[in-house]
């Protein structure tokens, strides 16, 4: 969207800055230009270490946040998960009495190549007012990083 707006002006701009604009934007099959260098993610991330419990239809996967936004979370945890998979993860947040359980899809799985632990990006699914304020005051309080649900 920002590239979007920036290549919309760069008839105003010098013509090198233009230029430079322009091959830092990648135009896709839909025609939205997207910087390679730019976050994908609309929210802020909080690095903060919470332990968290996935649920899948083969067991429960023990592992931790490395991050968290209102709208999603990267866990490592030792054990792989499928792109795309739904899960339900329980995250037990330090600041709170009872731990969030909160739907969850399988965004991308990396690593236990070299190691036996996997990166795991988790998009949340219809994540309740309550939770998202919830997650984002825990992360305020600890990290003193401002969340915004």
């Amino acid at each position: 969207m920002v590239c979007n707006f920036l290549l919309s002006c760069a008839n105003y701009l010098d013509p090198t800055v233009a230029s430079s604009l322009i091959d830092k934007c990648d135009f896709f099959q839909r025609g939205t230009a997207v910087p390679y260098d730019t976050e994908k993610r609309q929210r802020p991330r909080a690095k903060v270490r919470w332990s968290v419990t996935v649920h899948t239809d083969q067991g429960e996967i023990k592992g931790e946040t490395l991050n968290i936004t209102v709208e999603g979370a990267l866990i490592l945890c030792r054990e792989p998960l499928k792109p795309e998979e739904k899960v339900e993860m329980t995250i037990h947040v330090p600041a709170l009495v009872r731990p969030l359980r909160i739907p969850a899809r399988v965004i991308h799985c990396s690593g236990g190549d070299k190691t036996s632990s996997y990166e795991i990006g988790l998009s949340f699914i219809d994540i309740s007012p309550k939770s998202s304020w919830l997650i984002s005051a825990a992360v305020q309080r600890e990290s003193g990083v401002m969340l915004m649900p």
